[in-house]
């Protein structure tokens, strides 16, 4: 924000009226141009005054420069270079590379020596921050992952069967259910765009409703839960499975957002109709993976996505693709619309694998 106040000086165009942020909110985060002016001209003298000396001497070899490999793992789905430091890591077999292991984590490893996934999985006691049983979780992983990069054989071990036993069996009425949100709509607080299920009591049926607005988000919603409600009576004992917690928080966003269907939410809720199966993946497993979204755990119940989106990120630029094309080009709009519905249907069909996957353990 600084460097856009900055080049808005120069150019002559710097508003005297107040500057801020609209937030996804609609609230605007107000901010002195001059404050942010002076931080981001401080810190981008820094890093001009390091890149001349690098230019008047220029290393010999890379690692004289030191950490080259980009901690803020966070903002990966964002950059434009995310394989550059993906193909470091991997060199370097680098601690961030170990689901669950964090920065905070990786710099109290490295005062004990330990500064790879390999020297974590051997690696057998504690550390400033880390209580032996902590590091031991960690070791656990990343024995497994690091057993992949030398193997390329993914593995799997149980350490809490409790909650694997606790899933319920199939029932005819289950649902297994993916939302589609967009952050960056028009309309405040977002837009769910997209609710598509699966049933299974006449083979799988992939279910769908689409919004490109306030009303027909509206409509989607009640339709889910019209359905929901409806189904529910006929198979009392299903359950709608998805994976992690977004579904809910969004079905309780909505159900406030519109006043509607707000006691059936909490009914559904209390009495746990619906399962988290990220929660359960996470209390009962430790997988190879460098991550536990569902992508990753694809691999171990062998499901392959037929959609050309292929990550979340992805399927939200392709939503934003559609939104721009949908006046202009609605011929390309469609073409956008089919394959965010592809995508979503992969995710709804994968939800199900993985419950029948996990229910083989």
């Amino acid at each position: 924000m600084g460097l856009y106040a900055d080049v808005l000086q120069v150019l002559g165009k710097c508003s005297q009226r107040p500057h801020g942020l609209i937030q996804g909110s609609r609230e605007i985060n107000q901010f002195d141009p001059e404050v942010l002016i002076a931080q981001m001209t401080d810190a981008r003298s820094k890093l001009l005054t390091s890149m001349q000396k690098s230019i008047d001497n220029p290393p010999q070899d890379l690692e004289v420069c030191g950490e080259l490999i980009c901690t803020a793992t966070s903002y990966c789905q964002i950059c434009e270079y995310p394989l550059l430091c993906a193909d470091q890591r991997m060199q370097h077999n680098s601690l961030q590379l170990v689901a669950g292991v964090f920065m905070s984590h990786i710099e109290s490893f490295r005062a004990v020596g330990v500064d790879t996934v390999r020297k974590l999985a051997n690696y057998k006691g504690s550390t400033d921050s880390l209580s032996h049983d902590q590091v031991a979780v960690m070791a656990k992983q990343a024995k497994l992952q690091q057993h992949f990069y030398d193997t390329g054989e993914n593995t799997w071990e149980v350490k809490d069967s409790s909650q694997l036993t606790s899933l319920p069996p199939e029932d005819p009425g289950d649902l297994f259910f993916d939302l589609e949100g967009f952050t960056f709509s028009e309309f405040a607080g977002g837009l769910e765009y997209l609710f598509g299920y699966v049933s299974i009591d006449k083979g799988e049926q992939f279910h769908w409703t689409w919004a490109d607005d306030r009303a027909q988000e509206q409509d989607s919603f009640e339709t889910f839960m019209r359905f929901t409600l409806d189904r529910l009576e006929q198979f009392p004992n299903m359950k709608i499975y998805h994976y992690a917690n977004y579904e809910q928080s969004a079905l309780k966003r909505l159900a406030k957002r519109f006043g509607s269907y707000e006691q059936e939410i909490e009914s559904l809720l209390a009495n746990e109709v619906f399962v988290d199966l990220y929660k359960i993946v996470k209390a009962s497993l430790i997988v190879s993976q460098d991550g536990y979204s569902i992508k990753k755990l694809e691999n171990f119940y062998s499901f392959d996505r037929s959609s050309d989106v292929k990550e979340a990120m992805s399927s939200l630029e392709y939503y934003d693709q559609y939104l721009t094309a949908l006046a202009a080009a609605p011929a390309q709009a469609e073409m956008l619309k089919r394959q965010v519905l592809s995508y979503n249907q992969d995710d709804c069909v994968s939800t199900l694998a993985l419950c029948r996957w996990l229910r083989t353990l």
